[in-house]
């Protein structure tokens, strides 16, 4: 996912997106845009939407997930830098197996 402003901007399956410090670099079916972007303007690429179509399309990740999400309160109570610290290993491998999977990045 990505934003104009406040409003989310999905990015479709097959697009790949690159920043390199001010230039953004879109790659798609239909070829490829490169842009600089102002300082004043952030452009950051949101895993979130990868990680949740990852876990929908699979049952047994998702049971993964569920159990470590419990086991990590369980462990950090109201710790939450440390609750979410424990999920980052989880998160990258999965994002890394769905990236492949779907040719991006």
């Amino acid at each position: 996912m990505s934003r104009i402003g406040r409003r989310l901007i999905a990015i479709p399956s097959g697009v790949e997106i690159a920043l390199d410090g001010p230039r953004i670099t879109v790659r798609g079916p239909r070829g490829e845009l490169s842009r600089s972007v102002p300082a004043v303007i952030q452009v950051r690429v949101d895993d979130a939407q990868d990680l949740r179509d990852a876990l929908r399309a699979d049952s047994a990740l998702v049971a993964e997930y569920e159990a470590l999400k419990l086991r990590l309160a369980e462990e950090h109570g109201d710790d939450i830098a440390a609750y979410t610290a424990g999920k980052r290993t989880f998160v990258a491998r999965v994002l890394a197996i769905t990236r492949v999977e779907l040719g991006r990045r």
